[in-house]
């Protein structure tokens, strides 16, 4: 995002913003004197996101005390935080009042230039405050990592998480339940949310709204049942309105099947541009098709029947396999754009896919980006979290090499920061492109119970 810095001293004045990791712990005060933004007005693409920073003088007031509002939220979207959603290309006016006075920002809005892929060299720049999108964030299971993310465009964020181990015990485990839960960034997400029985293991959850303003969430379904206690091997994604409070069983919503013996199946999904990408594997090797999302909606629906392993977590039910039948499209019916494998790699200094692999997301220039990492924890592991990106074409050919997230290697600046503690723990959990911003997702260790922790980090790129 690029941003127009004017000098305006009347109601706004200017001075560059910058972006605290700090959970807001400021006072509402009786009397603001004051309201200025740090900037008057801001370029921004088409996905991106923009936190207004703002100031009250000595003062001290919250921005969920404001009240914020657009002119076009065709354009841009404001959240009671202050962060600005870039929806479509125009242009409006950003508004925050506070008792009688008020400040405004013009916002432009234009679409993303998809001509090249993001260049993920800003990875490599150590951690700074701008970064912390969203950190230290606690979820429905406290000893559980978050397993992905995703945004809408109200700026709302979705996590993936599964339900606590419960030594996997009859009555005491939830591991067969995913929870898509909505929350806001820098808040807990523990009341709003969807559970999802037997789907599997929650990765690479992609959100989409459609052309009517639907939400829905993409997952991988139909999983079976390890010897672990815990849901792999995904036979399809399914395709599921969000409704906070809903449980589904299995699968749910619209079902999509890649029909050629591949497995923990997933799905990345830009409509504005028309792509759906399908990530499964094999041994760990991983396989890749991208697809054009209007033509896999019009496939007709067919019956799919497999076999899965559900069952013995609730008191009075019992493990079994069982036979089911699916309505899903076959998606082997489609020509792919383009397809690609990453075979597993041996030497964890230079090889692609050397390391677990976390997710991946495609964009608008129609390319893949992979991203793998490793964890770290006190007893279990030595060495810092490490954490890399790999953007492929369709064909499978690297655009941009392999590149280090280096922020995970302070671990003293990362405590500071209040993201994690001196485990250094920091699990790479999901990708999503935005514009020409990239976002990953981490789980890390908190507090001396050794809490899970949801952190986004937002680095800022370019395309080249």
């Amino acid at each position: 995002m690029k941003k127009n810095i004017i000098a305006h001293v009347l109601t706004v004045m200017v001075f560059l913003p910058f972006y605290s990791c700090n959970k807001p712990s400021q006072e509402v005060g009786k009397d603001v004197l004051d309201l200025t933004f740090g900037e008057n007005s801001a370029k921004m693409n088409t996905g991106e996101k923009y936190l207004i920073k703002f100031s009250t003088g000595e003062t001290k007031v919250s921005s969920r005390s404001l009240t914020w509002t657009s002119s076009d939220e065709q354009v841009a979207i404001v959240t009671n935080a202050g962060e600005v959603n870039a929806v479509g290309p125009g242009r409006a006016t950003i508004k925050a009042i506070y008792q009688s006075v008020e400040a405004v920002c013009e916002v432009e809005v234009k679409d993303t230039n998809y001509d090249h892929p993001l260049n993920p060299k800003s990875l490599s720049r150590p951690f700074s405050d701008p970064m912390a999108y969203s950190i230290d964030v606690s979820l429905i299971a406290p000893y559980r990592v978050m397993q992905s993310f995703d945004f809408d465009k109200s700026g709302n964020v979705y996590y993936s998480q599964i339900g606590v181990a419960g030594g996997f015990e009859p009555g005491r485990t939830k591991a067969h339940e995913i929870y898509i839960i909505k929350s806001k960034p820098n808040q807990e997400g523990k009341t709003d949310y969807m559970t999802l029985k037997y789907f599997g293991h929650g990765g690479n959850i992609a959100i989409e709204e459609d052309d009517n303003g639907e939400l829905y969430v993409w997952v991988g379904s139909n999983a079976t049942k390890y010897t672990s206690g815990e849901y792999w091997d995904e036979q399809s994604v399914s395709r599921i309105p969000y409704r906070s409070g809903q449980i589904h069983d299995g699968y749910a919503g619209e079902s999509y099947f890649l029909n050629n013996g591949l497995l923990r199946i997933q799905a990345a999904v830009d409509r504005k541009n028309d792509l759906l990408c399908i990530n499964a594997s094999q041994g760990g090797e991983r396989h890749f098709y991208t697809y054009k999302l209007s033509e896999a909606e019009s496939l007709s629906p067919k019956n799919f029947t497999f076999s899965v392993k559900v069952g013995g977590e609730e008191v009075g039910s019992v493990e079994q396999i069982i036979s089911r039948t699916v309505n899903g499209r076959d998606l082997s019916e489609l020509t792919p754009l383009g397809s690609f494998s990453v075979p597993v790699g041996t030497n964890k200094a230079v090889d692609v896919n050397s390391f677990p692999f976390q997710g991946y997301d495609i964009d608008g220039s129609r390319h893949v980006y992979f991203f793998e990492g490793n964890w770290t924890e006190t007893g279990a592991s030595v060495g810092q979290s490490q954490a890399y990106v790999t953007v492929f074409d369709l064909q499978g050919n690297i655009v941009y090499p392999r590149t280090r997230v280096t922020a995970l290697s302070d671990i003293n600046r990362l405590m500071q920061a209040g993201v994690t503690n001196s485990s250094g723990y920091m699990e790479a959990e999901g990708i999503k492109i935005r514009g020409n911003q990239l976002y990953l997702g981490f789980a890390s260790y908190q507090e001396t119970e050794n809490y899970r922790r949801a952190n986004i980090f937002k680095y800022d790129g370019a395309r080249e």
